[in-house]
């Protein structure tokens, strides 16, 4: 999201989270813990066999972060939706004002991070400071909690229909630092 970019470009967002993609067959999960390049993942069925999920994600990574561009069809320019940044786009190829984040190229991009830290968890163990560094601040009135109640709601605003808050999902919480592109 917008707010989310201005959070990364300021420096008070720091880590995001993923839901992790579980194979089928799996009932209920014990604990997830790292071994070797993956991470285990017990089951609370006696019967079923420990697995191992790999993570997509590696501490050293490099992402790009993708972002909504709108031209500007007076001067033929464009820039990018969260603070209106000119992009270096010289030319415009697609069919509409404004290119959604999910189809952004990777060369006009101006956001690369780098991964940290990575770790499995479940997405209602985020503490108050991992929200803040979510960039859900709550401000100076905040009380204990509040940063993760308005994660929650940031969550359940992005991924509703997927892997709403109540459902507790499993989560990649990966932790990142701005680099240059």
């Amino acid at each position: 999201s917008d707010a989310m970019v201005r959070a990364i470009l300021d420096g008070t967002k720091t880590q995001t989270r993923r839901v992790v993609k579980l194979p089928t067959g799996f009932e209920r999960i014990d604990r997830v813990y790292p071994i070797g390049g993956g991470w285990r993942i017990d089951e609370s069925n006696p019967y079923a066999i420990a697995r191992q999920v790999t993570c997509p994600y590696g501490v050293g990574d490099r992402l790009w972060v993708k972002e909504a561009i709108i031209r500007d069809l007076y001067v033929d320019t464009s820039h990018f939706r969260a603070d209106s940044a000119p992009t270096k786009a010289d030319a415009w190829p697609w069919k509409r004002r404004m290119l959604p984040g999910m189809f952004m190229p990777k060369g006009l991009r101006r956001i690369t991070i780098e991964l940290t830290d990575v770790r499995a968890e479940r997405l209602q163990d985020i503490t108050d400071e991992d929200a803040r560094a979510e960039g859900c601040d709550a401000g100076e009135n905040m009380r204990e909690g509040s940063c993760r109640d308005l994660f929650s709601v940031l969550w359940d605003s992005i991924n509703h229909k997927r892997a709403p808050w109540e459902s507790n999902p499993w989560v990649w919480a990966l932790t990142f630092k701005r680099v240059k592109p």
